[in-house]
């Protein structure tokens, strides 16, 4: 099981710092591979239209948290890439997918199944609305939640502003 899954990322972008490394920033994140920011742990990653030919270069693989250790990869040969191509993550089949999060409110990305040369979607990309139902036993509007926040909110700052302005009197 954990040599069987490959995880697909598309390029944002490449930075290359002279002397020091190059950063391949993917639309992934530590929030669906966290093994690598947990404990280093390393993976084989691939150019995805250039799979069959030689590294070019080691460089960083960096997810889209913006956080410090949102790396999926370091000292990683990679086939050349630009912002736009698919870069291949390999053996992430046992762990990857049941250890990601919704950390950032980053949603899951969506799992698919390969059998024969056809794809099955398996689950689709989470949704906001998606996530409030996951963890409840009856059905939510997403927009009204939203709403009874921003309500709430409102009588929050109310209610602050009104001990301010008591306590401010009472002195």
């Amino acid at each position: 099981v954990g040599t069987a899954g490959i995880t697909l990322y598309r390029v944002g972008g490449v930075k290359e710092i002279p002397g020091v490394r190059t950063y391949v920033s993917v639309d992934g994140s530590m929030a669906d591979a966290p093994r690598h920011a947990l404990y280093q742990a390393d993976y084989t990653f691939l150019a995805a239209a250039r799979a069959g030919q030689p590294p070019a270069r080691v460089v960083t693989v960096a997810g889209k948290c913006c956080e410090s250790g949102d790396l999926l990869g370091e000292n990683v040969p990679l086939q050349p890439v630009a912002p736009g191509d698919l870069v291949a993550m390999l053996s992430t089949g046992a762990y990857h997918y049941s250890m990601a999060s919704n950390y950032n409110r980053i949603p899951r990305p969506a799992l698919r199944r390969t059998k024969k040369r056809r794809a099955a979607c398996r689950r689709r990309l989470s949704s906001p609305s998606k996530k409030l139902t996951l963890n409840c036993p009856f059905p939510i509007n997403f927009r009204e939640v939203m709403v009874q926040i921003v309500q709430i909110r409102i009588i929050l700052y109310h209610l602050a502003h009104q001990k301010l302005l008591v306590g401010d009197s009472m002195q």
